[in-house]
């Protein structure tokens, strides 16, 4: 009986042992890595710190935002906050994509309102919305000259705001 208690006593003491030495592992462990991400070395340090770079836009309130095949970027500027508008002019600035300069700011004609929200289709097209005026519009540039379509949407007071295309490009 006395044997098999030294024994019982072995196994707890071995047991404390084990579990205060994966203890301390799990500590320094955790110590270390917690090292490594505040100093940056850890790649999970670098995988969620995204590149931001602003471009100011020739409007003071741009609204969508979209890309073209050649990855420039196209940004609606309605000419208000896109909200509360009265009818007016707004205007479609296109940028370059290495260097984020201005390529042109296209000033939408007389008719339209407002541009909020764009999509690219794969001829280069720009499509938009203008809720004010409840249309649906298209930007195609030939040899850099603008030409603008604009459709209404049938549902009176519909008030577009997105739009884009299926599998098919319709």
């Amino acid at each position: 009986v006395m044997h098999r208690n030294k024994t019982r006593l072995l196994h707890l003491r071995i047991g404390r042992i084990v579990r205060i030495i994966l203890v301390m592992l799990s500590i320094i462990a955790s110590i270390t890595l917690i090292w490594t991400a505040l100093n940056g070395t850890h790649p999970a340090a670098h995988a969620s710190a995204p590149s931001i770079r602003e471009t100011p836009t020739p409007s003071a309130v741009p609204w969508g935002v979209a890309f073209d095949t050649s990855g420039n970027g196209w940004v609606a500027e309605p000419g208000c906050d896109g909200l509360n508008c009265t009818p007016q002019t707004g205007a479609i600035a296109h940028f370059d994509h290495q260097n984020f300069s201005l390529l042109q700011d296209y000033k939408e004609p007389t008719g339209y309102s407002s541009p909020l929200f764009l999509a690219v289709d794969t001829q280069g097209n720009v499509w938009f919305t203008e809720p004010v005026t409840n249309a649906i519009g298209e930007l195609i540039l030939n040899n850099g000259t603008p030409n603008w379509k604009q459709w209404p949407v049938p549902t009176a007071s519909a008030t577009p705001n997105d739009l884009a295309f299926d599998a098919s490009g319709n």
